[in-house]
């Protein structure tokens, strides 16, 4: 996917359970540019090669956060925080962001056809290092092309995979190396409405936790 550019808006929604007691969440949004405007995206939807894409998140709880994006083409890089993206990972709850942050502040979707597959890990204290990601030489078969949903294809004419969007990981085997000391993988309950998605996180967790969002591309 992704090499950063120009500016604006939001859809898709984790809510995160941290511990017992009240519910904490997280809302998070997947976006494309689309001319002069923003369009809300549903996490599903199949992207055309130099689509213009962001995430924007908003949560209810204070943390940080760190994504690595498994690209098509097998390479893995930083998305944030990172020089282009932006530097302050610290999440204030109440506080609405966009990924990346700076006023340029896009992705290109690029590389072969595919799922972009970004790890997202969010924790409730600083990690005291960065996340010691390197290039991964094995690209994702190339066979697994997104496929568009016949039905919702007739329905409204969109090109949605449902295998794209957040997933859960079950496996310690599919926690990214530089992830696996920092985070555990998590059963979380995967809901989706319309263009939003929650996640939610059983009661009790704390520490840092981690789940994917797949990006489709064609």
């Amino acid at each position: 996917m992704i090499n950063n550019l120009a500016r604006n808006a939001v859809c898709a929604v984790f809510t995160c359970v941290l511990a017992a007691g009240p519910v904490e969440k997280m809302e998070v949004s997947l976006e494309r540019k689309a001319g002069l405007q923003t369009e809300a995206m549903d996490p599903n939807h199949v992207f055309d090669k130099d689509d213009l894409i962001r995430f924007r998140f908003k949560s209810s709880f204070n943390g940080y956060l760190y994504v690595i994006n498994h690209s098509t083409s097998g390479k893995d890089s930083l998305l944030f925080p990172n020089g282009d993206a932006g530097l302050e990972n610290h999440i204030q709850k109440g506080h609405s962001y966009v990924i990346p942050m700076t006023q340029s502040g896009w992705f290109r979707v690029e590389g072969p056809p595919g799922h972009e597959v970004t790890y997202w890990l969010v924790s409730p204290a600083k990690l005291s290092a960065m996340p010691n990601y390197r290039d991964n030489s094995t690209a994702l078969d190339p066979s697994i092309t997104p496929r568009c949903d016949d039905e919702v294809f007739k329905a409204r004419g969109d090109c949605v995979d449902m295998t794209a969007g957040p997933k859960s990981i079950l496996d310690a085997s599919d926690v990214p190396a530089y992830f696996a000391q920092m985070a555990k993988p998590r059963e979380l309950t995967v809901m989706k409405s319309d263009k939003k998605t929650s996640v939610l996180i059983p009661p009790g967790e704390d520490g840092p936790f981690i789940y994917t969002f797949r990006v489709a591309h064609r």
